[in-house]
């Protein structure tokens, strides 16, 4: 399923739960080294430079040239990977107003704070909206608060020794300050200064990372990838091997060719550092001692085949082996068939519908609720997904419930009745409403996904059904160009109703804060939801369930705020998440050995051919 968001954040679960269905292992006796897989990917990556990426296909090339300190395991757990041991340091108890005397004043002009360097904080008592200036924290002082010990949380890396970049550089601390400098003013960086406050080299293999304050989710700050210093200074979105600039990463396979809109070409890191240092140097193995320690397969040849029908029939035909978002047609007749097999894992990637909350009618929260108990889920999952999907009768998927609710069960059973289809409690809250019908409801979505564009008119055609509106579906083009369109500053004055697929995570706020934080404007995920249109007491709910020494020292605590806030969610109705995907993998069952599917689309590669902590591994063995 394509979506926009990209790395997906962790948190610590129970390796237990493992999402994978039906895992396929193999026996490491019986692999075969070698081959090439061909993969049909539906889009090009809408740029190499990860920072600036803002669609999670793109993220399935990069997972395979570039690693993190810490890599999760299929159920999201993390561990050691680029960093040899790790160790949280110190939590202490301050908000963000402790930063106040390391502020510096800048300019607010029409709501937005002018400065050139990337903010980190703003003061909590800064109205951009009445206000003329506001104090923010910048990064040209955090290394000044943290000297002086003001910081929330205090994470310490010791990084293997060793390790090398695909040019030859060796991994050093100084590689992991950089790399999170490559984030300020990227298209992502609100997805990281959110949360991260500082980075700093000890010495040469010992790097500290320091989060704003107490936070339940900081173990994500550790978890963004290290770029070699080659690539430090290039220009944001320059990072293009058109440009001449090939992507260089520590990971086990190393770029070859591209060929824009057409094909991408990776071949085996021959010098991969896992193989020196040995499995037996991480702290989790605990597998047999012939496991591979990189992928054994020399060659991905990934083909950029839009069409899903292309696809499916490259597949059948044998041109390809693997892939990936085919329509429920599609993976249903695959997965009848002896030749075929549909790799599944339960996902938390989500279709969402966003509402234009400052626009009348949807600008009252009743319109918006009736338009969601229009939405006719369970007739979607069962006709167009054929079974590929769950409906979403609460805001979270049960892959993130461990840390978003008490009692995941009985959350549904709870807020069932807020997403349930009932034309009877829509016209009443329209009633309520006061408003004139039919309703001019203008859906839009991207054209490059059969499935969502039969949704949205499945939609559609149940809005207008209810006579309440007049509703509309238009499809302004791909991903790309749909993604473009949804993050122009004035999309949300144009009243457009957006559907959106996301590539969630395993952690409970990413279904809040991507989707509905002001703080995301025009950031993943949020186009129609500007500061100040939502109530400031529901922000700050948002913001307590993350934040906070009680939360981050109590889990229970934190999923006894999340029960709060998801009724919330459904009474303010700012974004309407109508089913949570089974994220699924085609593959060639013949020729493909021990492939399984990531919960994420983004670990379609990186995941699926190597990933120790689970003993993942695929071999192709072509008889």
């Amino acid at each position: 399923m394509a979506g926009i968001a990209g790395f997906p954040a962790v948190t610590a679960q129970d390796d237990d739960l493992d999402p994978v269905e039906d895992r396929v292992e193999v026996d490491p006796a019986d692999i075969v080294e070698g081959g090439t897989l061909n993969v049909g990917l539906v889009l090009d990556p809408d740029t190499f430079d990860e920072p600036q990426s803002v669609e999670a296909p793109a993220t399935i090339v990069h997972q395979l040239f570039y690693e993190t300190l810490l890599r999760p395991s299929a159920s999201g757990e993390p561990h050691e990977w680029l960093s040899e041991s790790f160790e949280l340091v110190e939590t202490q108890d301050i908000d963000r107003s402790a930063y106040e005397e390391y502020m510096v004043s800048a300019p607010i002009e029409d709501g937005v704070i002018e400065t050139e360097e990337q903010i980190v904080v703003t003061h909590p008592e800064t109205d951009t909206a009445e206000d003329d200036e506001a104090q923010v924290l910048t990064v040209a002082e955090t290394g000044d608060a943290v000297a002086d010990g003001v910081f929330g949380m205090q994470y310490r890396h010791e990084l293997h020794e060793g390790v090398e970049f695909h040019n030859g550089e060796e991994l050093t601390a100084d590689n992991v300050v950089q790399s999170y400098e490559r984030w300020e003013h990227s298209a992502n960086a609100g997805q990281v200064f959110d949360q991260f406050l500082h980075a700093e080299a000890e010495d040469e293999y010992t790097v500290s990372i320091y989060s704003q304050v107490p936070d339940a989710e900081a173990i994500d700050d550790n978890l963004w990838p290290i770029y070699p210093e080659e690539q430090a200074d290039i220009p944001l979105g320059e990072w293009d091997p058109l440009e001449g600039n090939d992507p260089i990463g520590t990971g086990p396979w190393v770029f070859e060719q591209y060929e824009e809109q057409n094909f991408i070409v990776v071949s085996r890191n021959e010098n991969y550092w896992l193989e020196e240092v040995g499995l037996d140097a991480m702290p989790w193995w605990d597998g047999p001692d012939d496991f591979p320690a990189s992928p054994v397969i020399d060659e991905i040849q990934m083909e950029i085949v839009p069409e899903d029908s292309t696809r499916a029939a490259a597949l059948e035909t044998g041109e390809i082996d693997l892939t990936y978002n085919l329509t429920a047609d599609q993976n249903t007749s695959f997965d009848q068939s002896e030749d075929f097999r549909v790799a599944t894992s339960s996902g938390g990637s989500y279709l969402f519908v966003q509402f234009p909350v400052t626009v009348e009618p949807f600008d009252d929260e009743r319109v918006r609720r009736a338009v969601n108990h229009l939405i006719p889920r369970t007739d979607i999952v069962e006709t167009i997904e054929q079974g590929w999907a769950t409906e979403a009768w609460a805001p979270l998927p049960e892959l993130a419930a461990e840390a978003g609710t008490t009692d995941y069960e009985q959350l549904e059973e709870n807020l069932r009745e807020y997403n349930e289809f009932n034309p009877e409690r829509a016209q009443e809250l329209i009633e309520e409403a006061g408003v004139e019908t039919p309703i001019q409801a203008n859906f839009q979505t991207n054209s490059d996904n059969d499935d969502r564009v039969r949704k949205g008119e499945f939609i559609v055609e149940s809005l207008n059904a209810s006579g309440l509106f007049d509703a509309t579906l238009e499809t302004p083009g791909d991903l790309t160009t749909f993604v473009g369109m949804f993050f122009e500053p004035d999309y949300h004055e144009q009243g457009n109703i957006a559907m959106v697929g996301l590539s969630g995570t395993f952690n409970p706020h990413s279904f809040v804060e991507a989707i509905h934080h002001p703080d995301q404007f025009l950031e993943c995920c949020n186009g129609n939801i500007p500061p100040g249109s939502l109530p400031a007491e529901f922000v700050e709910d948002m913001d307590n369930a993350q934040f906070g020494i009680d939360i981050a020292d109590d889990p229970d605590m934190r999923a006894e705020r999340y029960d709060e806030l998801w009724e919330q969610f459904l009474e303010i109705n700012a974004n309407s998440i109508v089913d949570f995907e089974i994220q699924s993998a085609v593959l060639n069952d013949v020729d493909l050995h021990g492939y399984n599917m990531y919960p994420f689309v983004t670990g379609l590669l990186s995941y699926g051919l190597h990933n120790p902590i689970d003993q993942q591994i695929t071999y192709i063995d072509r008889q």
